[in-house]
């Protein structure tokens, strides 16, 4: 990833300036890097000690601080949503548990599927509405009622479909527009109830 910074708008080897970045690992081992490091980290135990837990926390430091935006060098140009496709605690196909990947997964946001799946379709379609959620910048104000949601682009209201229209993504509480052409600028306007506790009622 450190490759291709810092973000440029008209260098196509580089990361866009207003892209959202993204990497999925897949994988049924613990990190090569993690097994080499002397830390008796093993991919057969679910819960690890807590020496051993601090252990990898400090690890994975590094990492962290490069997908949080806290690196001294990139900042916030190189802040990642990590998500895993790997072995979970009492996975059925023998697969490593994903130390080290799990703490960067967590911390950044992201999702963790098992990698044991006999069909992974449905876990890739979560993460990929994460990752469009994620992009959107139509975040709402409130969270809302999700059945309430009635959305519109200028004088054009849509439907909620998943094939062309508008979907909410909880994760980031934003909207998903998804076959619906608009222009730079148009205004968007969302109808929706909410729960009263989250801010003034409006009367």
């Amino acid at each position: 990833m450190i490759n291709h910074l810092p973000r440029a708008a008209s260098d196509p080897a580089k990361v866009r300036s207003n892209a959202t970045l993204v990497i999925i690992h897949a994988t049924d081992e613990l990190p090569q890097s993690l097994k080499s490091s002397g830390l008796g980290v093993s991919g057969s135990v679910c819960q690890l000690t807590a020496a051993t837990q601090t252990a990898v926390n400090n690890f994975v430091k590094p990492d962290l601080d490069l997908f949080l935006g806290k690196h001294a060098t990139w900042g916030a140009q190189a802040k990642t949503i990590v998500h895993m496709i790997g072995g979970v605690c009492q996975n059925t196909c023998g697969a490593e548990n994903g130390h080290g990947y799990n703490e960067v997964v967590k911390a950044t946001g992201g999702i963790t599927a098992d990698v044991c799946q006999k069909n992974l379709g449905a876990s890739l379609q979560i993460i990929i509405d994460t990752i469009t959620g994620a992009s959107s910048t139509a975040k709402l104000e409130y969270v809302p009622i999700s059945a309430s949601l009635a959305v519109a682009v200028g004088s054009t209201q849509l439907k909620r479909s998943r094939s062309q229209g508008f979907d909410y993504a909880s994760s980031s509480n934003s909207l998903v527009f998804i076959g619906v052409t608009y222009q730079q600028g148009a205004q968007v306007v969302a109808s929706y109830r909410r729960f009263k506790d989250q801010g003034p009622s409006i009367e």
